[in-house]
């Protein structure tokens, strides 16, 4: 890990632990308390199959790229720890291949208005016109891949070997039930993360998913809420995903605003460059 990397996790524990936030020991359990598994398996499938059907999962095997604009604003000392930017309010644009985690983003603001940073089979490069140079750089790499997977998750998650029924809850006055899905077992892992989702009772559309971080930290969960559906191009797509993690006890750390999505605007080969 670099010196600056090393520095960063020191400061950000440092504040875990004033803040008395999280128990910096234990994994992240998204079972809610007196959770007995098996609880309904069938009622999850069954909704996981009709939040399938809502989010008209099967237009993503008719497309080969697509592009997304979005814009982002982060939040406090959290919110700038945790985005890969130097501003905490971002216009960028990005292309992916669905069900990959290799994408390219332009940055379209900021000090770094004008960069190209890519993601190919777990490597990250800077595009700097037609020259293509690998670069590490973990925070761009880890941030490329949460975007796409958010935003391809209600067919993604489908990808989950184990679910249950958690329950029913009212979120932001929408009557909703609770899917918990992860591969393998529903306990937690050390290197595989527990989503929870919740569905509108109605209308089967995601309207909040809980998800661990293991990747970063096995103590820190996050809770994103899909808003506003739109349709773009047959896409039915939220155009608001709110975030809020469990390290910053009061508000948003990221609010992700999508303003636009088109298939098919680069090729395969133009985002696998190496």
């Amino acid at each position: 890990m670099k010196l600056r990397s090393r520095i960063l996790l020191m400061l950000l524990l440092m504040v875990i632990l004033f803040c008395g936030c999280v128990n910096l020991f234990t994994y992240t359990d998204l079972r809610s308390e007196g959770y007995v598994y098996p609880n309904d398996i069938s009622k999850a499938k069954l909704l996981m199959q009709e939040m399938s059907v809502a989010h008209r999962n099967h237009l993503w095997d008719g497309i080969q790229t697509y592009n997304v604009q979005l814009e982002e604003e982060s939040f406090g000392f959290f919110g700038k720890k945790s985005s890969p930017f130097k501003e905490l309010d971002m216009t960028f644009s990005l292309n992916y291949i669905p069900k990959t985690f290799d994408g390219l983003m332009e940055i379209r603001s900021g000090k770094e208005k004008g960069q190209f940073w890519g993601v190919q089979e777990g490597k990250t490069y800077q595009r700097i016109e037609e020259n293509v140079f690998v670069k590490e750089n973990d925070a761009y790499q880890f941030s490329i891949n949460t975007y796409q997977y958010f935003l391809e998750l209600p067919n993604r998650i489908t990808e989950a070997t184990i679910v249950d029924y958690l329950g029913s809850e009212t979120i932001d006055g929408i009557a909703a039930d609770g899917v918990i899905v992860s591969w393998n077992t529903l306990e937690p892992q050390r290197d595989i993360d527990q989503f929870v989702i919740w569905l509108h009772s109605k209308t089967k559309r995601i309207v909040k998913v809980e998800y661990t971080i293991r990747e970063k930290f096995k103590f820190v969960k996050g809770e994103a809420f899909y808003k506003g559906y739109k349709e773009y191009d047959g896409f039915l797509l939220p155009t608001e995903i709110a975030s809020r993690s469990n390290i910053k006890k009061n508000g948003y750390i990221h609010v992700k605003q999508i303003k636009g999505f088109t298939p098919n605007v680069l090729s395969i080969d133009q985002l696998r460059p190496l």
